[in-house]
């Protein structure tokens, strides 16, 4: 993993996006995060 960014969309909805690259292939990860009870977590669909 080349790097982590976090981007604040609401008050109570962020992205967090993983960045992984080497020398064939480059690749972005973005998955939303949501705040409940207090508590950020990020959302894992089942997309299957």
């Amino acid at each position: 993993m080349d790097s982590v960014s976090v981007e604040k969309i609401e008050d109570e909805k962020m992205s967090v996006t993983f960045h992984y690259s080497n020398e064939h292939v480059s690749e972005d990860i973005t998955l939303p995060v949501i705040k409940e009870n207090d508590q950020w977590k990020v959302v894992i669909e089942n997309t299957r």
